[in-house]
């Protein structure tokens, strides 16, 4: 009997002995996971933060000093239009100008009335005239006049602010009042004393135009030639009867000279108005 007392003995505190095992290793699980939880916590990454936890400074309103500055600053100047936009905007153009430096008679001066068609192309109208008296060629004219009249195109090449070529047809008329010196030696003297001469042809040349907004122009046509191709001449009978012999050539030289070489126009300048 006391062999199986012992025996109950023995199981009875093998028992135990597991259950305080097993309490054990339960009590140092939790334990080590609660220190796990503390360090997450502690790890935590700012993009786990609540949004509630974060607080942003109040948005300032501007104040009256900063408004008083925005007012206060100058105001940009506008630009100047550019003489391309001008002849936009503007349809006609008036436009005096003189050539100090002409064919056969100088200065010259005269008129242009043009149309912009567009920024690109302006037609214009040309009148230009000159006179002079005394000897030419040592023959005595009262007076001769050299006018011209003409049709032409400014073309601005590319669209080009003031430059541009010029592109036309022109007329010249030369009017030559024979001197009282030399009627005196006609026979019967004539019924008029004027030899006239015409030219016909193109011209051609280039130069720069400036526009204001304000409608002010200034251009300058840096060269021109008018290349005559057809003539004309009138009253050659009284040239005929000039005396002595060498007036007469000297006239008919003048006249030939007008029909058969190119007239130029150096520097000429207009100053005029647009609207």
């Amino acid at each position: 009997m006391r062999t199986l007392s012992q025996r109950k003995t023995l199981l009875t505190l093998i028992i135990l002995f597991q259950f305080f095992l097993v309490k054990s290793s339960f009590a140092s699980d939790s334990s080590l996971q609660g220190d796990q939880t503390q360090e997450n916590k502690g790890s935590q990454t700012p993009t786990e933060i609540k949004k509630t936890d974060i607080q942003l400074p109040p948005e300032k309103s501007p104040s009256s000093e900063t408004l008083g500055a925005k007012e206060n600053l100058p105001d940009i100047p506008k630009r100047e239009p550019l003489s391309l936009e001008v002849r936009d905007q503007k349809v006609f153009n008036i436009s005096p100008h003189i050539s100090p430096f002409s064919t056969w008679i100088s200065p010259k001066i005269g008129l242009d009335l043009g149309i912009h068609m567009n920024p690109n192309w302006t037609l214009e109208a040309e009148f230009t005239r000159g006179s002079l008296s005394g000897k030419v060629f040592h023959v005595e004219f009262g007076q001769i006049v050299d006018q011209r009249y003409g049709l032409k195109t400014r073309w601005y090449l590319a669209r080009s602010n003031s430059f541009h070529l010029l592109m036309g047809v022109f007329k010249s008329q030369l009017k030559m009042e024979i001197g009282p010196s030399i009627i005196t030696n006609i026979p019967g003297g004539p019924n008029t004393s004027v030899l006239n001469a015409e030219a016909y042809g193109p011209l051609f040349g280039f130069g720069n135009r400036w526009q204001w907004a304000q409608g002010y122009t200034l251009g300058i046509d840096w060269f021109t030639v008018y290349i005559p191709t057809t003539n004309k001449r009138s009253d050659l009978g009284i040239a005929e009867s000039i005396t002595p012999e060498t007036d007469k050539n000297n006239i008919k030289d003048i006249l030939n000279f007008f029909l058969a070489i190119p007239e130029f126009d150096v520097l000429k300048i207009n100053f005029g108005y647009s609207f």
